[in-house]
């Protein structure tokens, strides 16, 4: 999990006094705005774009700008000027290779003139990231089968930095980032979120049949997740992102919970799963029938093993929803390759 903000505000000396008067003085503020800007979040985007959100209204130092990149930073027009001041933008374009995680620093100013310098990571722009889709969902594991994922390439282009997650970006208990990889419409890939530590567990960036280790695909490239304990059996998240603080571009959630009536905020069981549902709904990954998602517009994971994988329906236009999804008959998952349309009863 990144824990991406360094803060460093600005130092006010300890005032001693003893007579009554100034300490009711300084209650009412007659110091006036003495209180560093606070950073609140940060957005990164494929093309280098990088937000940075604060508590108030501030003024970007671009000569503060600085990187570990090949180039320095520089000042940008933020997108989301809904915000107005409380958002400066950066352009990390230049001098950053696609995928590779980088850290800057930049300095910011509020009206009263306080200062506060952050160092925040980020990664280099891959413009040519491609469409991809999670596929296919394998959570149980057996003695021959390991927790594993399918990615499915709509689109030609290149995996540098793209994030598979179980979890989400702000709170995940594993996950994998690509590298440089070119890759074309069509390709499966196969993430193993389970490995036994293998020998033959290696990532297949230079050759596509470079793996030996369990359940590995002759059809598709598979990577590893190091150490990776696997995924949740029947009560899970995965986010794919553009990167580890980036955009998520698709997500699944199963579940095989029910909401019992007065008790809808602890159906999820967890508040880890209950926090990572709220997010899939803030960002629009996930949809259910409602304005709040409940365990019920999850995917049903009751009838899972580890010959029976979560698909989803080649048939069907993603919708972001349950019913993308189904439970394939024994022995009929097919990781790295095309998925079956066959349900289970």
């Amino acid at each position: 999990m990144w824990r991406f903000v360094k803060h460093v505000g600005m130092i006010v000396p300890i005032l001693a006094v003893s007579a009554c008067n100034p300490v009711e003085d300084l209650s009412k503020g007659s110091l006036g705005d003495v209180q560093a800007p606070m950073l609140v979040s940060q957005e990164v985007d494929r093309d280098g774009h990088v937000e940075l959100s604060f508590d108030e209204d501030v003024d970007l130092d671009a000569n503060s700008l600085k990187s570990d990149a090949s180039s320095p930073p520089v000042a940008a027009e933020p997108k989301n000027k809904a915000k107005g001041k409380r958002v400066v933008a950066v352009d990390t374009t230049k001098g950053s290779t696609p995928g590779k995680a980088y850290s800057m620093a930049a300095g910011v100013k509020d009206k009263s003139g306080n200062t506060t310098r952050v160092v925040v990571p980020y990664f280099g722009a891959n413009t040519r990231l491609p469409k991809v889709l999670i596929n296919e969902v394998l959570t149980k594991s057996s003695t021959t089968m390991r927790d594993a994922v399918e990615l499915y390439v709509q689109s030609d282009g290149n995996l540098a930095g793209l994030t598979l997650l179980s979890g989400i970006p702000e709170d995940s208990d594993s996950s994998y980032t690509f590298k440089s990889l070119e890759v074309q419409a069509g390709d499966y890939l196969v993430v193993h979120f389970k490995p036994e530590g293998g020998a033959g567990e290696v990532d297949e960036y230079d050759s596509p049949s470079a793996s030996s280790g369990r359940n590995v695909s002759a059809l598709a490239r598979d990577f590893w997740v190091l150490e990776g304990k696997g995924i949740p059996d029947a009560n899970g998240v995965l986010v794919l992102c553009e990167n580890p603080l980036g955009k998520a571009l698709d997500a699944v959630f199963w579940s095989d919970k029910t909401t019992q009536e007065g008790k809808e905020g602890d159906a999820f069981g967890t508040k880890k799963l209950k926090e990572r549902v709220a997010f899939l709904s803030k960002v629009g990954a996930w949809k259910g029938s409602g304005k709040v998602l409940q365990v019920e517009d999850a995917v049903r994971s009751d009838k899972l093993t580890a010959t029976r994988s979560l698909c989803r329906s080649e048939s069907i236009t993603d919708s972001d929803k349950a019913s993308d999804w189904h439970t394939v008959p024994s022995g009929k998952s097919s990781l790295g390759a095309r998925n079956t349309d066959e349900v289970l009863p």
